[in-house]
């Protein structure tokens, strides 16, 4: 069949009037509805819709009904103002609603779009009480109104009762919230003075019927701690885990954190004890630790918060001068959770380790022995531990290298350590040092144990040594009161070195020769303990040795030379030296004063004996000396009514002279006595040597029964084998 022009270009004309037809009914359609529609009472409904919803005077400036791009009621100049919950501005509403409702003069609207909203939201006692049911509210307010809203570029702040100046306020506001029969959700970005960005999610969709599980997931970039603290506790600070995290989190900045919590409720998703998650990562951040609290500063590291359990790890930190590196904190937050655990590698130094250790540790004693450290100086690097629970904590220390220096209560003098070592766990632990210094003394090489217990402190010595001599004891400090048990000897020591080590260039000494030493010492108090109550035993012995310079024994042989006594056959003391068969001392210690029983120096050509005391604690001497130096038969007689005795001697004829010595060990002052003035027993002393010099002194008295001390040779073994 053939179709002419004419045909075809008919058929065309009634194809376009076809599809002509259907647009043109729809646009008559429309237009009648704007006819019809009432934008005035439109406007009306929604203002007295929207009042009795949120309780406040509606104002709307401008309402306009638009088709395009989809039917739509545009709102101007809207403003809602309520003395119970503030004001709200919005510059642009837009309602898209179910358009036949119109006609009926309803407003059922399907989907809400805000622009330019500015809302000032006022926070009363009852409204912060009812915080956990507040997305409950807004879901039952807004489904009334809009099934989904969508806010573009707003701003709200909270705001107290009373006071003009929000206390929060989020800018940039964008995001939307959609509810349905089956739940709702929402979905909000803004911007704060404390936030670079929070991201806010809640949602609540109905699962296999069994309820309507909650969840809420808030993430912030850039937050400053002190905002988000003072704004948490505005909102939720009745909580008892909200209080005890931002006791602890204080301040600094978190580079991001999550906040997450679920639940059958809103109000069981804020349940911080059970169901909130908070996680993420500090930046120069402030805690106070518990128990003390101890104030890290400058922390960075990762953290969360999970069944009230603060958790911290990677965490570098400050500790007043003190610094951490790779740091762990553990700390629970309510009552029922009482674990706690710190570790970090330190670089500490030792004034904070002394100001901050007691403030863990909850035994009143043992802090108070503590706290008897004072005027702490110096550093240690190693690794600190403090747990596990937070209610007795027990502190692990692994120090590789560490120098102190400080004062304790009971030491007049202050106390130094070079080069330690310490490892302490449970209380228990070891120690060593290349040098602990006290006053003028020292000691090398020392090691032993240390023990934290109940009430006190006990440091245990078991080797060191002290100027030559070997030592052991202890140190114990308890309920205030400290005791030093100690002994000390020495086999084949050179005396010069022992000499120049105990009183360095104070004393004025060159004594060369061996000597062998025994002795022990034990003491008690509060204060000054060697001055309080202290006792002991010393017995000292050399053989065969020499002195060439000694200030105490050239101020005697210069009196001798004054009266003439050691003139022409004396040998010379400065250049030649004083050469002595043997050196012996005896002597017992009580209350810082060593008392001595018997000293004699047995040369060929002089014979010198002593008794009295040295006070230890200031180092001065209070003595009477003998001095027997031989002579010839002429000499003696011409000097008969200066010296008081005269004894048959084995060469010659030895005279004796008394002496006084007192003041200053390094520097005495002697004066002649008159020989009433020597007690009998010096007498003796004397007579025992110039006739049986290798008979003396069998032994001396034992160690107070208390105190543990190696095994050695007595002394009696040591005076038997050294004949």
């Amino acid at each position: 069949m053939r179709f002419t022009r004419r045909t075809v270009k008919k058929r065309g004309n009634t194809k376009r009037l076809i599809l002509l037809i259907p647009i043109v009914f729809i646009a008559l359609t429309i237009i009648l509805l704007l006819i019809k529609i009432d934008i005035n009472g439109v406007k009306q409904k929604i203002a007295a819709e929207v009042s009795s919803q949120l309780k406040g005077e509606v104002v709307i400036a401008r309402a306009y009904f638009s088709l395009l791009p989809y039917p739509h009621v545009t709102l101007r100049g809207v403003k809602i103002t309520s003395p119970q919950w503030g004001k709200l501005a919005a510059a642009k509403i837009r309602i898209y609603p179910r358009l036949f409702s119109l006609l009926q003069e309803k407003v059922l609207v399907k989907r809400l779009q805000i622009k330019g909203l500015i809302v000032d939201l006022v926070l009363r006692k009852e409204s912060i009480q009812q915080g956990k049911d507040i997305f409950s509210n807004i879901e039952q307010t807004v489904m009334r109104m809009a099934p989904s809203l969508d806010v573009e570029g707003g701003t709200v702040n909270l705001l107290r009762p009373e006071e003009k100046e929000p206390f929060f306020t989020a800018h940039g506001v964008a995001g939307n919230m959609a509810f349905s029969k089956k739940g709702g959700r929402l979905d909000l970005r803004f911007s704060s003075p404390w936030a670079e960005g929070i991201e806010l999610k809640v949602s609540n969709q109905a699962k296999d019927n069994k309820g309507k599980p909650y969840s809420l997931l808030a993430t912030g970039t850039g937050v400053k701690v002190e905002k988000v603290r003072g704004f948490v506790l505005e909102l939720f600070g009745k909580n008892e885990t909200v209080q005890e995290v931002f006791s602890i989190i204080q301040g600094g900045n978190l580079s991001r954190i999550t906040f997450q919590g679920e639940g059958s409720s809103f109000e069981e998703a804020l349940d911080f004890e059970r169901n909130i998650k908070i996680r993420g990562t500090f930046v120069h951040g402030k805690i106070l630790a518990p128990p003390a609290p101890l104030p890290l500063e400058e922390v960075s590291g990762e953290f969360k918060i999970e069944e009230a359990v603060l958790q911290c790890w990677d965490i570098d930190l400050h500790l007043g001068r003190s610094t951490g590196r790779k740091g762990k904190l553990l700390v629970g937050l309510i009552a029922k959770r009482e674990a706690f655990h710190l570790e970090s590698l330190i670089d500490a130094d030792a004034e904070d380790l002394v100001r901050y250790l007691p403030l863990v540790i909850k035994d009143k004693g043992l802090m108070r022995e503590l706290e008897n450290f004072r005027e702490a100086q110096g550093w240690g690097k190693g690794r600190l531990v403090l747990g596990e629970n937070i209610n007795h904590i027990r502190p692990q220390v692994e120090v590789k290298d560490f120098q102190i220096s400080f004062h304790h209560a009971s030491s007049p003098g202050r106390i130094s350590v070079d080069e330690g070592q310490l490892s302490l766990k449970d209380g228990e632990g070891v120690w060593q040092a290349d040098t602990i210094t006290w006053k003028q003394f020292r000691w090398k090489n020392a090691a032993g144990g240390i023990t934290l217990r109940d009430q006190g402190i006990n440091i245990a010595v078991a080797q060191a040594d002290f100027c030559g001599l070997q030592c052991k004891g202890s140190m114990d400090s308890h309920a205030g009161t400290v005791t030093h048990a100690f002994r000390f000897w020495a086999e084949e020591a050179d005396l010069s070195s022992a000499i120049r080590c105990l009183w360095g260039v104070g004393m004025d000494a060159r004594i060369e020769g061996n000597f062998l030493l025994d002795g022990d010492m034990w003491a008690e108090g509060r204060e000054d303990p060697l001055r309080e109550a202290s006792e002991g035993t010393i017995y000292f012995r050399s053989q065969k040795g020499r002195i060439y310079r000694w200030t105490f024994l050239s101020q005697l042989f210069g009196t001798l030379n004054i009266i003439g006594l050691v003139q022409g056959d004396h040998p010379d003391f400065t250049q030649k030296g004083f050469q002595y068969d043997t050196f012996t001392i005896t002597g017992e210690l009580r209350d810082g004063n060593l008392y001595l029983k018997e000293a004699v120096i047995d040369g060929p050509s002089m014979k010198i004996v002593g008794e009295g005391k040295i006070d230890l604690v200031k180092g001065e001497a209070d003595m009477v000396v003998l001095l027997a130096p031989l002579k010839t038969v002429d000499t003696i007689l011409s000097y008969i009514p200066v010296v008081g005795k005269i004894m048959t001697g084995k060469d010659g004829v030895f005279i004796s002279v008394p002496f006084s010595v007192k003041g200053p060990l390094d520097d005495p002052s002697v004066m002649l006595l008159p020989p009433k003035a020597v007690r009998s027993g010096l007498w003796g002393v004397l007579k025992r040597t110039l006739q049986t010099p290798v008979e003396m002194f069998k032994t001396i008295s034992q160690k107070k029964p208390s105190l543990v001390l190696p095994q050695a040779k007595t002394i009696k073994e040591r005076t038997t084998s050294a004949d």
